[in-house]
C-alpha cells in the first residue's frame, strides 16, 4: 500500500518539462539538466530504444533519496534471496520507500542468518506501464549521471526479460554507458572524455568483481570448516575492498559481504561481454540494440551473449 501511494504521489506531481523550461523562476542549472533529459530521450529513440511517454515530465519529491533497495544472501554461500512481484517476476532485491521499513526488514533477515546490504536509489522504472518522470533525486546528480540514468531506465522500458534481473540490469548498465559516450561525442568534449573514463572504470570493476565472485565460489565449494571458511571469506572481501578503492572515488563501502557482492553482480554480470557485442556490431548502438531485442526473446539470453 505504501509503495502504491508513493508512486501515485510521484505521478500526480508530474509537470511537463517543456512548460518548466519556459518559467523565469527556474534556475539555469535546472533548465540545463531538464534540457539534457529531453535530448537524451530523443537520442534514445535514434538508437532504437522506446521511451514511450517516459521522461517528458518532471516530479519533485521531498525525500533526499527515492527508495532503499535491500539485497540478502546466505553467509556461507553466494545464494541470493529472491522476492516475487507481479509483471517483473522473481528479482534478487526489494525496494522500500521507507528507510525504516527497509532497516526493519534487513534486521529480520539477519536474525535468520543472512548477510544483508541496503543501498539508496534515486530512480526506477515502471517498465513503460506508466509515463515515468525524471525525478528531483536524479536531477540533483551530475550531468553524466542524469543522461546515463535516463537511458538506463529507457532500456528497461524497451527490453525486459521476466525473472532475469541479472540480464536486464547488466544490459541496461552497458547500453547506458555506451550511449552516454555517444550522446556527448559532438556535444561536450570534456564530458565525452569523462564518459569514456567512466566506461573504463566500469570494465575494470566488472573484472575485479567477477574475480572476487569466482574466488568466493571456490571457497564455498570447499570442505573447510566454518570458522576457517569465514576467516578466508574476510580475506577475499578485504582484498576486494582495497582494489575497489584504487579504481573508485567512493570510500564508503563499509559493509562488504555476500549480499553486497551479489547486489553488484546484478549490474555487472558479464558486463564486458555486452561491451564486446557493441564492438562486434561495428560500434553501432542501433545494431547492438536490435541484436539485444532479438536475444531477449530467446531462451538463455546470457548464454547467447557469451557465445
Amino acid at each position: 500500500i505504501k509503495a502504491t501511494l508513493f508512486e501515485a504521489d510521484i505521478l500526480l506531481k508530474r509537470e511537463d518539462i517543456a512548460d518548466i523550461l519556459k518559467q523565469d523562476t527556474v534556475d539555469q542549472e535546472t533548465k540545463e539538466k531538464l534540457t539534457l533529459v529531453l535530448e537524451a530521450r530523443d537520442f534514445s529513440k535514434e538508437i532504437g530504444l522506446e521511451p514511450k511517454g517516459s521522461f517528458s515530465k518532471y516530479s519533485k519529491i521531498n525525500n533526499e533519496n527515492l527508495l532503499w533497495v535491500l539485497s540478502a544472501s546466505k553467509k556461507d554461500k553466494l545464494e541470493a534471496k529472491f522476492w516475487w512481484f507481479p509483471i517483473v517476476g522473481n528479482i534478487p532485491y526489494k525496494g522500500f520507500f521507507s528507510k525504516e521499513d527497509a532497516i526493519k526488514s534487513a534486521k529480520k533477515l539477519e536474525t535468520q542468518g543472512y548477510d544483508t546490504y541496503l543501498r539508496s536509489s534515486d530512480a526506477f522504472s515502471t517498465l513503460g506501464w506508466f509515463d515515468d518522470p525524471i525525478l528531483s533525486t536524479t536531477l540533483s546528480r551530475g550531468k553524466l549521471t542524469v543522461v546515463n540514468t535516463v537511458i538506463h531506465e529507457i532500456v528497461h522500458n524497451t527490453i525486459w526479460v521476466k525473472n532475469n534481473a541479472f540480464f536486464n540490469e547488466t544490459m541496461a548498465n552497458a547500453v547506458a554507458a555506451l550511449a552516454t559516450i555517444e550522446f556527448y561525442k559532438n556535444k561536450d568534449s570534456s564530458l565525452h572524455e569523462k564518459s569514456k573514463e567512466w566506461l573504463e572504470r566500469e570494465r575494470i570493476f566488472s573484472t575485479l568483481l567477477n574475480t572476487t565472485i569466482n574466488q568466493l565460489k571456490t571457497l564455498y565449494s570447499s570442505e573447510i570448516e566454518e570458522p576457517k571458511l569465514l576467516e578466508k571469506k574476510e580475506v577475499i572481501l578485504n582484498n576486494y575492498k582495497n582494489e575497489f578503492e584504487k579504481i573508485s572515488s567512493r570510500k564508503d563501502q563499509k559493509n562488504i559481504n555476500n549480499a553486497y557482492i551479489l547486489a553488484q553482480e546484478i549490474y555487472y554480470k558479464d558486463f564486458n561481454s555486452f561491451i564486446e557485442k557493441y564492438d562486434l556490431k561495428d560500434k553501432s548502438l542501433k545494431r547492438m540494440i536490435t541484436y539485444l531485442k532479438d536475444v531477449s526473446l530467446r531462451e538463455e539470453p546470457y548464454r547467447i551473449i557469451n557465445e
